[in-house]
């Protein structure tokens, strides 16, 4: 029976899958589920720096 959605995997196996770097932890599964929301966060962050870059920049030759 599966506890946790985690598979029952042995020791050894789980040795082998984790040096060949095939094993992933819990929080690299949460980040890979995640990974749309993160890029919108990046994408509205980027544009509200690049604004306020323009801001800052006009403040400094007085235009506004």
């Amino acid at each position: 029976m599966k506890k946790d959605n985690k598979m029952c995997i042995s020791k050894r196996k789980m040795k082998e899958l984790r040096d060949s770097g095939k094993l992933r932890d819990d929080f690299e599964l949460w980040v890979d589920k995640h990974n749309h929301k993160f890029e919108l966060v990046r994408t509205i962050t980027s544009i509200l720096g690049l604004g306020l870059s323009g801001v800052i920049l006009l403040k400094v030759f007085n235009i506004v």
